[in-house]
C-alpha cells in the first residue's frame, strides 16, 4: 500500500514538474518576444528621420508620427499586461490551481504581441516601398498621395465647417498609397479587411500598371470615400434597412440595395470630388466586365450594367441640387452640361450592352432616384443633421477650371499655368486624355500628358511636412487602448 502511494506521489510530482517546465518555456519565449516588440518604435523612428523637411518621406510626417505614437502607447499597455503575466506566473508556480489564470494572461499577451507586429508589418511594407522602389514608381506614389490628401481633406474640412466632426474624426490621418499586385485599387480601412482594427492610417493599394496613366488616379476618389465612411461612422447599409420605407424602396429589393449601399455612396462621393470625369473613367474601368445580374451573387458592388446608370443619374443632380444646400441659385450652364454628359454616357453604356436582358434590372432602375436620395440627401447617422452631398465640393468654378487646364495646357503638351488642386488635376487629365484620343493621339502624346499631369500635381500640391494636430496624442492613446482590448478574432490564430 505504501509503495503504491509513493509511486502516485512521484507520478504527480513529475506531472507538476512537467507543467512547470511548460510554464518556463512559455515565459522564456514571451520574454524574447517582448524584447523584440519593444524595438519597433525605434524602427519607426528611422522612418521619422526620413520625414524631416526635404527627406524621402517628408509628406508622410504626420502619418509616421501617428504610427510611432500609436506603437509607443501600445508598448506601455503591453508592459502593464506583462507585469500581470509575471505576477500570475509566480503565483501559478506556488499554487498550481492558478495555472488557468496564468495561461489566460500569457495567451492574451502573446495575441497582443502578434497584433502589434501585424500593425507594424502592415505599415513597414508600405514605407519600405517608398524608400526602396525605383524613382518612376516612387514619384507616382507621391503624386497619388497628394491626390488622396486633397480629396480627403476637402470632405473633412467641410465636415468641420458644418460642425458635424468630432475630435476622433478630426485626428484621423489621410490614406497612404502603396503598389500591390491587384487588379484594381482597394482600400484597407481602419476597421476592415486588415485584421488589425483601430490602426491610425488607411491604406490604399493600387496596381503597378496604373503608374503610366496619371488619369487613372480618378479611382482614388472612390477609395477615399470608403475611408471617409469609416472615419465619419456612416453605415449606409443600415440606413437602407431602417429608412428605406421613407424614400419608397420596395422591401423585396431592400436586401440588395443594402448590400450595394456603400459602393454606390463611394461612386457618388467620387463624383462630388472629381466631377463628370470620374463617371467617364469608371466606364473605362468596367468596359470589359460582365454586366452581371441584380439577383445573383453577393458582391458588394452593384452589377456593372446598373452601376454606370446610377452614377449618371447622380451626375444629373450634381449642380441642380448643390446650390440649394447653400441657398444659392444653380449655374444653368453647368447644370445643362452635366445633364448632357450624363445622357451621352448612359447612351454609350446602353449601346455597349445592347444584348443584355434589361427586364431583371428594370425594378432597380426604377428605384435609382429613391436610393440616391436616401444615401446622398437624407441625414445619415454620423453627420446629422447634414447630408453627404454637403461634404463633397465640385462647383461650376471647379468645372471651368478643370476644362481650362485640360484644353489650354494638358492637351497641348504643357504643365498647367493655373493653380489647381491635385484632386481636380486628375479630372483635367481625364478630359485631356479624351480630347487627345479624339485627335488620334499616339503613345508619345499620352506619355507627355502623363508627365505634365504629374508635374502639375507636384507644382500646386501643398508643400512642407504635415505634423500631428494638437490633441492627437490623446486620441492615439485611446486608439491604442481600443486596439489592445479587442479580443482576438479566429482568423488571427489561423
Amino acid at each position: 500500500m505504501y509503495s503504491d502511494l509513493e509511486a502516485l506521489s512521484n507520478e504527480l510530482l513529475t506531472e507538476m514538474e512537467m507543467l512547470a517546465g511548460l510554464q518556463r518555456s512559455k515565459m522564456q519565449n514571451l520574454e524574447q518576444w517582448m524584447v523584440a516588440v519593444g524595438e519597433l518604435p525605434a524602427q519607426v523612428a528611422a522612418w521619422r528621420q526620413q520625414a524631416d523637411e526635404g527627406g524621402l518621406l517628408a509628406q508622410h510626417q504626420s502619418q509616421i508620427d501617428a504610427l510611432q505614437g500609436f506603437l509607443t502607447r501600445l508598448q506601455r499597455i503591453l508592459k502593464e499586461r506583462w507585469e500581470d503575466v509575471l505576477a500570475a506566473y509566480q503565483i501559478s508556480l506556488e499554487t498550481p490551481e492558478n495555472l488557468t489564470t496564468f495561461r489566460e494572461k500569457a495567451t492574451f499577451v502573446e495575441f497582443l504581441v502578434r497584433r502589434v507586429y501585424a500593425a507594424w508589418r502592415f505599415y513597414k511594407e508600405r514605407f519600405d516601398q517608398r524608400l526602396g522602389v525605383d524613382e518612376f514608381h516612387k514619384r507616382f506614389l507621391d503624386v497619388a498621395d497628394e491626390v488622396a490628401w486633397s480629396a480627403y481633406r476637402v470632405c473633412i474640412d467641410q465636415a468641420e465647417v458644418l460642425g458635424t466632426i468630432t475630435d476622433r474624426q478630426r485626428f484621423k490621418q489621410p490614406p497612404l498609397l502603396h503598389f500591390q499586385d491587384s487588379a484594381s485599387p482597394v482600400i484597407y480601412a481602419r476597421s476592415r479587411r486588415a485584421l488589425i482594427p483601430n490602426v491610425p492610417v488607411h491604406i490604399i493599394d493600387m496596381p503597378y500598371y496604373e503608374a503610366s496613366t496619371a488619369w487613372s488616379l480618378l479611382a482614388i476618389h472612390h477609395e477615399v470615400a470608403h475611408g471617409l465612411v469609416q472615419d465619419l461612422g456612416l453605415d449606409a447599409g443600415t440606413a437602407v434597412l431602417l429608412q428605406g420605407d421613407e424614400v419608397g424602396l420596395a422591401s423585396a429589393r431592400r436586401a440588395r440595395w443594402r448590400l450595394w449601399a456603400e459602393e454606390i455612396l463611394a461612386d457618388c462621393m467620387a463624383v462630388l470630388l472629381a466631377g463628370p470625369p470620374f463617371v467617364r473613367e469608371l466606364m473605362d474601368v468596367l468596359f470589359g466586365v460582365d454586366p452581371g445580374h441584380p439577383e445573383r451573387g453577393d458582391a458588394p458592388h452593384p452589377p456593372p450594367f446598373l452601376r454606370i446608370p446610377m452614377a449618371c443619374t447622380f451626375l444629373r443632380t450634381l449642380e441642380a441640387d448643390r446650390p440649394r444646400l447653400a441657398g444659392r441659385l444653380a449655374d444653368d450652364q453647368a447644370d445643362r452640361i452635366y445633364g448632357d454628359l450624363a445622357e451621352r454616357y448612359t447612351e454609350m453604356w446602353q449601346a455597349l450592352h445592347v444584348q443584355v436582358d434589361v427586364a431583371p434590372f428594370q425594378p432597380y432602375l426604377a428605384e435609382m432616384d429613391q436610393m440616391l436620395t436616401l444615401l446622398m440627401d437624407t441625414p445619415l447617422m454620423g453627420i446629422q443633421p447634414h447630408t453627404l452631398r454637403q461634404l463633397g465640393s465640385f462647383t461650376p468654378g471647379d468645372w471651368r477650371l478643370v476644362r481650362r487646364v485640360a484644353e489650354d495646357y494638358l492637351a497641348e503638351g504643357e504643365t498647367s499655368g493655373e493653380a489647381i488642386k491635385p484632386r481636380l488635376t486628375i479630372s483635367a487629365a481625364r478630359i485631356a486624355f479624351d480630347q487627345l484620343q479624339a485627335r488620334g493621339a499616339g503613345p508619345d502624346q499620352l506619355e507627355t500628358l502623363h508627365e505634365h499631369t504629374l508635374e502639375t500635381v507636384e507644382t500646386y500640391a501643398e508643400k512642407g511636412t504635415r505634423a500631428l494636430m494638437p490633441g492627437e496624442e490623446d486620441f492615439l492613446q485611446d486608439l491604442a487602448e481600443a486596439f489592445a482590448s479587442q479580443p482576438p478574432a479566429l482568423t488571427e490564430w489561423e
